[in-house]
């Protein structure tokens, strides 16, 4: 299982990262997380989601700062711990992954949750 692929298709190949502090990766398997729902909330199917789950090692003060400016800059790219994708999910009832980790992460800054509001 190497997630090189997946790295350059979607961070290089689009230019979310520049390619040349990136040539070679460094990471860490951690898991997976596999999601079943039948019927489907958010489709007019039944659902297997899954995501293999790597950690990567930044090795340069470049890929450091680009993945630091990338973090910062951007909406299309999220950035997930482990734990996270354990317990939020890769989709909630319709909603994106960006929506329902927003939601996670708040709850567990005030304390609050959805059905608290």
């Amino acid at each position: 299982m190497d997630p090189t692929r997946e790295f350059n298709e979607e961070l290089i190949v689009p230019g979310l990262l520049p390619e040349a502090a990136f040539r070679h990766l460094t990471y860490v398997f951690l898991g997976k997380h596999e999601e079943l729902e039948i019927p489907s909330k958010a489709l007019p199917i039944d659902e297997f989601r899954y995501a293999d789950i790597f950690e990567l090692r930044l090795e340069t003060k470049e890929q450091e700062e680009a993945i630091r400016a990338l973090a910062e800059k951007s909406d299309e790219v999220l950035f997930a711990s482990s734990e996270e994708i354990k317990k939020v999910g890769l989709m909630t009832a319709g909603s994106s992954c960006h929506t329902a980790l927003k939601s996670y992460r708040n709850d567990n800054i005030t304390g609050e949750t959805d059905t608290d509001r």
